[in-house]
């Protein structure tokens, strides 16, 4: 028996798994590309040193460029987070497609601001703001729209698509602040920038054909979490024991083997949560939800995702300022939290067509995790439910011809 990412369980036959589909999920997930691009490239730019000349920050104390970097980022999660909210009503009257085409141009607009800066910051701040606004809008649609075109036994995979395109962009915004940093002839980055890269695609990679089809939902979220919180506690224990940002200031440099671990342990980290939570999320929100209130509740969930990475945005640099290694045990502790809360909470969607979904979830959460962990079938009406609908739908049309 050859090695397959179906889903088991699923009555779909292997016809609907042909390449156009693919094709339609591959086309639709283009905005991904710009989203993680522009998410992604704007940390490098701000670090350049003609960033910091042009926009008047070179000489500026610590706690100024912190502000102003916070701002700068945070603003593009803010315009997500709107973009994904208000988007709802028009996906829901013009439709998928011409939404998402709307999407693609407020970004184009966003980004000519951007390009247009000339040393005003207002501009960025402002262009960051409307390119937020256009992917928020199709971060909300586009997975809601490959799920719902999908067959049910490779939707993981062909949502998964929309977050592996989202990575590509970001591995391509880190090569192209690379390819600046030599341009402009500073010193080289590629010793941190290829690693991130590579780890941040191979782990969608995995994820997309493997782990949200072949683990599941439900086991990858467990042990992503229970995985990834392991390499951010030895972060956080070796920043507190040697202390590498006050040996840097006093002109001491470590070079042990504990501090290569900790720099591993990064991209492991990275790795871990890019093959699970990062790409899971965006599968799982995308099916469970009744068909007539669906676009709805992703659009409260997409948004609450740009409301938290504005969040984490805003208030990282502070963190770290302030916590030290104090902030590396609060995010393993909320990984930890993470894991879990999909433990009680999470019951697993892997091979249920979304028509079922709502037998699965008219259960409170924890029974139906409960019900699935001693093996009982929580969707036994399968057939019946399925010919009732078609049912409902053949009297519809019968009493539209009449």
């Amino acid at each position: 028996m050859g090695w397959s990412t179906h889903a088991s369980g699923t009555l779909d036959p292997p016809e609907v798994r042909n390449w156009r589909i693919h094709l339609v999920a591959l086309v639709a997930s283009c905005s991904a590309l710009a989203m993680g691009y522009d998410t992604a490239v704007i940390g490098g730019t701000m670090a350049l040193d003609s960033f910091r000349r042009d926009f008047d920050l070179a000489g500026k104390s610590q706690s100024h460029r912190d502000t102003v970097q916070g701002n700068i980022v945070s603003t593009f999660q803010a315009g997500c987070f709107f973009g994904a909210l208000l988007t709802f009503p028009l996906a829901e009257k013009w439709g998928r497609r011409k939404t998402v085409m709307l999407a693609a141009l407020v970004f184009l607009i966003g980004g000519t601001l951007m390009t247009a800066a000339h040393g005003k910051l207002e501009m960025i701040i402002a262009g960051r703001a409307v390119a937020g606004l256009g992917i928020g809008a199709s971060s909300l649609v586009v997975p809601v729209y490959i799920a719902e075109t999908a067959p049910p036994s490779i939707r993981g995979r062909l949502v998964g698509i929309f977050e592996i395109a989202s990575q590509g962009g970001g591995m391509l915004g880190f090569w192209i602040n690379y390819a600046t940093d030599q341009t402009i002839n500073v010193e080289s980055q590629a010793q941190w920038i290829i690693p991130l890269a590579l780890q941040l695609t191979l782990g969608m990679i995995c994820f997309t054909f493997y782990v949200v089809e072949k683990v599941g939902r439900r086991k990858g979220l467990i042990w992503g979490a229970a995985l990834g919180c392991i390499p951010m506690w030895y972060i956080g224990g070796y920043v507190m024991r040697a202390d590498p940002a006050g040996a840097a200031a006093a002109g001491v440099v470590n070079r042990d083997a504990w501090g290569y671990l900790a720099m591993v342990c990064v991209y492991v980290n990275g790795f871990i949560i890019c093959a699970t939570w990062q790409g899971i999320t965006w599968t799982y929100c995308s099916e469970i939800f009744p068909l007539d209130i669906r676009m709805l509740c992703v659009a409260i969930t997409t948004a609450d995702t740009w409301l938290g990475s504005f969040i984490i945005a805003r208030s990282t640099p502070y963190m770290i300022s302030d916590l030290g290694y104090g902030a590396y045990f609060f995010f393993s502790a909320i990984l930890v939290c993470m894991g879990i809360w999909a433990f009680i909470f999470v019951p697993e969607t892997k091979g249920i067509t979304l028509e079922e979904m709502d037998a699965l979830f008219m259960k409170p959460m924890h029974k139906a995790v409960w019900a699935q962990l001693r093996g009982k079938e929580l969707v036994p009406e399968r057939s019946d439910s399925v010919s009732d609908e078609k049912k409902y739908i053949e009297s519809e049309q019968f009493e539209r011809k009449e």
